[in-house]
Order: structure tokens, then C-alpha cells, then sequence
């Protein structure tokens, strides 16, 4: 089976063939493929095709963003696991863009407020469980999904969220949800969309969640010691690695900084020299 995609990065156009053996196992979800350089074009990407060979969407692949692992304990219980069974992550999968579910994250991670509007009142309440799921005592967070045309009556009140429909950015002004700086997110979307199994795939979710809180968490417990002095990256790289035993790279802490600044609502004290900030001397 041949299909048309085209790279996110350049738009060249080509094809490639998938074996009907790929969906065997992915029923009405998404099957994600690895696009490698040379390929298409000179850039690697991932596509995520539906079981009609329709492309859903397209990632940049940023396999060079590396995200720590933390030991997690967590076990679910019967009430959550019936709260996760109520979700039709497929119907989820079908209807949202992985883009859109990256950008999701990013309000969720930069404590933004967003509204989602649509006319498929049938997807409300399975991605508000996913979202209350996923979040549960970790991040707050003020995202709010409503009917299209509740969202016209009301229009004045959402002038400063930023606005997604279907899986288009309507508002955005702040330029929060920038593609190119969302590597971060778009990894942990990647990992959520290749599992297969829907509750292995929530529960990846939920802890990549889980693991952005906890270690934002610690880096404001430590930058307060700091009492507004000045904090070079690799103080807080190295307290990471003393805490967790995991290895934090700049662009990784980058991320993990925005976390900070707009979830905990704690400006970090760098050094106004660059160099030093980054531990160079």
C-alpha cells in the first residue's frame, strides 16, 4: 500500500509503502511511522497514518531531545482505573492532531489559559478526563472546551486565552505555541501516540507528566536557597543529578526553566552573563 506524504520542514511530496501486516494491531488508531532522511527529502520526520491510510499528522523528528526517566511507584487504583476506562483514546486519536495534542501540554506546562471549541460535543468529556487524568496532583491548569457556538456568545471573555479549534491555533498572542520550540512536547506526544495499548499509552502520559512536574518542583525548591542570588545551569544540573540520578541536558533544562517561570510563577535568577549562566567558567 502506497502513501502521499509530505515533510512538515520542506513540503517535498512523496510516497512511501506500508504492508497491511503494520495494522494489525492498532485497530481504529494511529500508526506512526519513521520517516528517515533520504527518503522523502534530507529531513527525517514522523507521520502517524489511520487505518484508511489517511496522514493525521506530521512531526519533525527530534530525537536529539533527550528526557530523563524517573522510578515511578505509582499503581492505579480501582477508581482510577475506571475513571482511565471511560476514555476513548481512540476517538481522541482520531480526531486530534498530534500537534494538538502538543500544544495542549504547552498550556498546560506554561500555565496558559486556552479554550478548545467545537461542534463535537462527543469528544468533551473523553479529553477532559484525559486532561484531569493526567494532570492529577501535579499541574493546575485552566483549559476550557466548549461549543462553538456557546464560544461566539461569549466572545469577549476569552480575549486573552489562547484559542484552538478542530486543529487549527485561532488566538494566539502571546506567540506561546511556536512549533520550532515545542521539542520537549513533541517527544512526549511522539512516545504517547507509538503505544499501542490504550492504558499503557495514558499512563506514559500521565508520568512524562508526572516527571516535568517533579522536577520543576525541585529545581524551585532549590533555586530558593538561592535567595535571588545569582544561579549558573550547572548548579541546577548538578542538583538534578544528586536528587534523581539522571542527567539534564541545557536544552532539556531550558524547558524545565519555562516550567518554573510560568507554573510555579518563580523567576530564576541567572547570571546576566551567558557564558557564566551556562557553567562555562
Amino acid at each position: 500500500m502506497k502513501v502521499e506524504v509530505r515533510c512538515p520542514s520542506c513540503e517535498k511530496i512523496g510516497f512511501i509503502k506500508i504492508s497491511e501486516d503494520k495494522f494489525a494491531n492498532i485497530n481504529r488508531g494511529l500508526l506512526a511511522i519513521n520517516i528517515a532522511e533520504k527518503l522523502i527529502c534530507e529531513h527525517s520526520f514522523i507521520v502517524y497514518v489511520d487505518k484508511n491510510l489517511i496522514v493525521r499528522d506530521c512531526f519533525i523528528a527530534d530525537f536529539h531531545i533527550k528526557i530523563p526517566e524517573l522510578d515511578t511507584s505509582e499503581e492505579l487504583n480501582d477508581n482510577a482505573l475506571l475513571d482511565v476506562n471511560k476514555i476513548d483514546l481512540v476517538i481522541l486519536r482520531l480526531n486530534f492532531s498530534a500537534s494538538i495534542f502538543a500544544y495542549i501540554l504547552r498550556c498546560l506546562f506554561l500555565k496558559k489559559k486556552m479554550v478548545f471549541i467545537s461542534k463535537e460535543t462527543f469528544l468533551f468529556k473523553h479529553l477532559k478526563s484525559l486532561i484531569k487524568y493526567i494532570t492529577l496532583n501535579n499541574f493546575d491548569y485552566s483549559i476550557e472546551i466548549i461549543h462553538t457556538d456557546d464560544f461566539f456568545k461569549n466572545m469577549d471573555k476569552y480575549s486573552e486565552y489562547i484559542i484552538l479549534e478542530g486543529n487549527k491555533i485561532i488566538q494566539d498572542k502571546d506567540k506561546i505555541i511556536n512549533p520550532k520550540d515545542l521539542k520537549v512536547e513533541r517527544t512526549i506526544i511522539q512516545k504517547f501516540l507509538s503505544e499501542n495499548d490504550k492504558l499503557s499509552s495514558i499512563l506514559i502520559l500521565r508520568k512524562e507528566i508526572e516527571t516535568s512536574y517533579r522536577l520543576a518542583k525541585s529545581v524551585v525548591d532549590f533555586v530558593n536557597t538561592y535567595k535571588g542570588k545569582e544561579i549558573q545551569s550547572k548548579e541546577i544540573i548538578d542538583h538534578l543529578f544528586r536528587e534523581f540520578k539522571i542527567e539534564v541536558t541545557i536544552g532539556y533544562l531550558d524547558y524545565i526553566i519555562k516550567i518554573v517561570e510560568n507554573a510555579f510563577n518563580l523567576k530564576v535568577p541567572k547570571s546576566s552573563d551567558v557564558s557564566n549562566f551556562l557553567g562555562l567558567f
